[in-house]
């Protein structure tokens, strides 16, 4: 057969345009064509596995009662919910909002896909109006790139979606990954950021503004624009009066409920807590991916009440002049267990912990562990030792002195040194014990052996030493506990998220000391705090 084309019986430009008739037949090629090319995309997609970060939960730290929220991890702030935990008129309120016609669509909105087209077409971002499956679908397996390419992915998976998927686990899903603002992604976490309650006790006008702020959380914080935020409110309610959800007489007396205030960005005291049970949790074997996606549940040993105790002490005794170069760390231990109850690392986050991290030399604090080694080799807390200054130290052409240059006498007994806090007869001491020995007690009671410079010199006993705060506190509630010691630690219990325990803390107290010793140690620091220096 032949086509008559260009058309013989026309001159000009009417010799090229084409019959009505061969301009249905060019239609239905492209018609069928674009039937076809459809098909093929629908067939060549398929539904990938949700994005990792979709899945995710956040993993939240508590106190050592395991209900006081500390902080948490995630990049995404979630916890996952059935949608049996979400009311039906919270429900409502999401579909009144984002796809009216949710329980009666195929999973997309065809007006949605050709306005996204004829935007893109004219140069312009494609815009909303996509059904929750295809909300659900660009949030869980696609990019958040904006083009008709991404669109068309978005609507081959939505169509398959909802011939898989229950529309009620649609639902679920969407609820648990959509982003509700200030940091929260879910119902769950939306309920508890923006009410300070769970998702079940969701009110009709709660869950009306959790659903007005889906659209455009940053535009629909009343925060920022609570004027906007009624106009959305009033439009979710009326769609659920529209639909049969809300009754005309129910819907009068709503208004827009007092929102709890916007959380602050985590930082200062409680960061540093934060960061010591990441570095714990990553020692006992979790990964990053474990702590910031897997939801976990970590209950720590930081005491709240001892924890505000810590933060108001500092605050308090720290000197107003020069503050700024003032570094401060914390750290109180529980004897016999090694349970850190409180810690203060510094003021801004990100900072060295000046807890955990920071290095100084300890100075006389150090002094307890020279008298615990001699009180081990059987020297008398009666025992004298040189006590006058400057005291020359063999076999070199040093010398130690006293604070002041002060003198004791020639003969002072222990009790005396340490309430005196005497250099001399400290550094007399060890050496006639041997310095190895203190620098074995230091460690017997809790100082790790790799401490930089924590050597077995003449001077050992005057806190020469780099040696962190955590390690100071936890070798002195060695003392406290009648000589036992035990590693300090700051995770207690970890849960998954399903609840099952994942790793459990067992202290393993060790005799570092006789009770004797310790007893006479802790005589002679008594004597410190009643009248010494």
């Amino acid at each position: 057969m032949r086509v008559d084309y260009p058309r013989q019986d026309y001159d000009g430009v009417r010799r090229y345009l084409p019959s009505f008739g061969q301009f249905l037949v060019l239609a239905g090629v492209g018609f069928l064509v674009g039937v076809a090319a459809v098909g093929v995309g629908y067939a060549a997609t398929s539904i990938p596995r949700p994005n990792e970060l979709v899945s995710a939960q956040a993993t939240i730290v508590y106190f050592d009662n395991g209900r006081t929220e500390i902080g948490r991890f995630g990049e995404q702030n979630r916890i996952i919910i059935p949608l049996a935990q979400v009311p039906d008129h919270v429900q409502k309120a999401v579909l009144a909002a984002e796809d009216r016609s949710f329980y009666e669509n195929r999973g997309i909105s065809p007006t949605g896909i050709v306005r996204a087209f004829w935007n893109n077409l004219r140069g312009n971002s494609t815009q909303g109006g996509s059904t929750i499956t295809q909300q659900y679908a660009k949030n869980a397996f696609l990019s958040q790139e904006r083009t008709y390419k991404r669109k068309l992915k978005e609507f081959f998976i939505s169509v398959k979606l909802a011939r898989r998927d229950d529309k009620d686990e649609i639902l679920a899903d969407y609820l648990n990954t959509i982003y509700f603002g200030r940091g929260a992604y879910g119902i769950e976490t939306a309920a508890q950021t923006y009410f300070g309650k769970p998702a079940r006790e969701l009110t009709v006008e709660e869950g009306a503004v959790l659903a007005s702020v889906i659209r455009s959380p940053a535009n629909y914080d009343p925060e920022d624009d609570a004027e906007r935020l009624q106009s959305r409110f009033d439009y979710v309610l009326d769609g659920m009066v529209t639909k049969g959800w809300l009754s005309e007489g129910e819907r009068a007396g709503l208004e827009v409920p007092p929102l709890a205030e916007a959380r602050k960005p985590r930082g200062g005291p409680n960061f540093y807590l934060l960061d010591a049970v990441r570095r714990e949790l990553k020692v006992q074997g979790f990964t990053d991916q474990d702590i910031d996606l897997g939801g976990l549940r970590v209950v720590s040993t930081f005491d709240r009440r001892s924890q505000r105790a810590a933060v108001r002490a500092v605050r308090q005794e720290r000197p107003t002049e020069n503050a700024r170069n003032v570094h401060i760390g914390l750290s109180a231990v529980e004897p016999g267990t090694g349970a850190v109850i409180a810690m203060y690392g510094g003021d801004e986050a990100g900072e060295l912990n000046e807890a955990t991290q920071a290095r100084v030399q300890p100075g006389s604090s150090f002094k307890p562990f020279a008298l615990a080694a001699a009180l081990e080799d059987d020297v008398s807390l009666r025992s004298t030792f040189e006590g006058n200054s400057p005291l020359a130290l063999p076999g070199t052409d040093k010398e130690v002195g006293n604070e002041f240059d002060n003198d004791y006498g020639s003969a002072v007994d222990l009790v005396t040194a340490a309430r005196e806090s005497i250099n001399t007869a400290f550094v007399d001491l060890t050496l006639e014990i041997g310095p190895r020995r203190v620098l074995e007690a230091a460690v017997a009671a809790g100082i790790p052996e790799d401490t930089p410079g924590l050597e077995p010199n003449a001077v050992i006993p005057l806190g020469t030493a780099s040696v962190r705060n955590i390690d100071m506190a936890s070798a002195y509630a060695t003392f406290a506990a009648q000589g036992e010691t035990a590693p300090w630690y700051v995770v207690q219990e970890v849960r998954g998220a399903n609840g099952g325990t994942r790793y459990q803390a067992d202290p393993d107290p060790s005799r570092a000391f006789d009770e004797d010793v310790v007893a006479d140690v802790s005589y002679a620091l008594q004597q410190v705090v009643q009248g010494g220096t």
